[in-house]
């Protein structure tokens, strides 16, 4: 697992996928495998109708999302208190993107109750 898949919006209002290395961790950050994803109403509304209507050819692929769920997969120094296989919900607008995998601060997860769905932790933070 070298790569990763995140959701981005290009220069004329379109969803695309772009893939791109996964970041290396760094002090205090968790990389998590994302389950679930919150997409609301203010994605629609975070310029799309304005690029679609007045294209940008020359700006490139903006990632965005801000709250996801998943389990984490790997630790970060300073992390070793959370286990890798913790479920957690995560938010931080440049962190828990729209992708297979996120890597997040872990001052911005939260563990996930026994029980609870991914669908449902992902608003968590909202």
């Amino acid at each position: 697992m070298n790569n990763r898949k995140v959701g981005a919006v290009d220069g004329k209002g379109q969803f695309v996928i772009i893939e791109e290395a996964i970041p290396e961790l760094k002090q205090g950050e968790l990389l998590v495998e994302v389950k679930a994803s919150l997409i609301s109403p203010g994605t629609e509304f975070m310029g799309v109708p304005k690029l679609r209507k007045e294209p940008d050819t020359k700006a490139q692929p903006a990632k965005f999302g801000y709250s996801n769920a998943g389990i984490v997969a790997k630790q970060g120094p300073g992390c070793e208190d959370i286990p890798v296989g913790t479920k957690v919900a995560c938010m931080g607008f440049g962190y828990a993107y729209h992708a297979d995998y996120a890597v997040i601060p872990k001052g911005l997860t939260v563990p996930i109750p026994e029980g609870m769905s991914f669908e449902k932790a992902v608003f968590a933070h909202l």
